[in-house]
């Protein structure tokens, strides 16, 4: 018995925060989803410890929000909305209570 063993590099872009391959353009820093929504959670801590500047966080939020209106704008992309017959389902993380959703 033989086995054949195929090495292929992963599709899409390596998030430069948790190393994990994503295939999501546009994102702020090309971070994958689920590391904008883990940032975006610790910005008042990033600030405090000041690690960031509060003009650091308020651009984060900025570049999320720019984001998160791209896919707004591309009904196509709001897929999870469509399965779960849910409006308050965000339309990039596919969750509800996404504190990236403003309306």
């Amino acid at each position: 018995m033989s086995v054949e063993v195929k090495v292929e590099r992963a599709p899409g872009v390596k998030c430069p925060r948790c190393w994990n391959y994503h295939t999501v353009q546009g994102n702020p820093m090309d971070v994958c989803d689920r590391c904008v929504v883990a940032v975006t959670s610790m910005l008042e801590w990033l600030v405090a410890e000041g690690r960031w500047t509060q003009a650091d966080a308020d651009e984060w939020r900025a570049l999320v929000k720019a984001s998160v209106d791209r896919w707004k704008a591309k009904p196509e992309l709001r897929g999870w909305q469509k399965v779960y017959n849910n409006p308050n389902i965000c339309a990039c993380h596919g969750m509800t209570n996404c504190q990236l959703m403003d309306d």
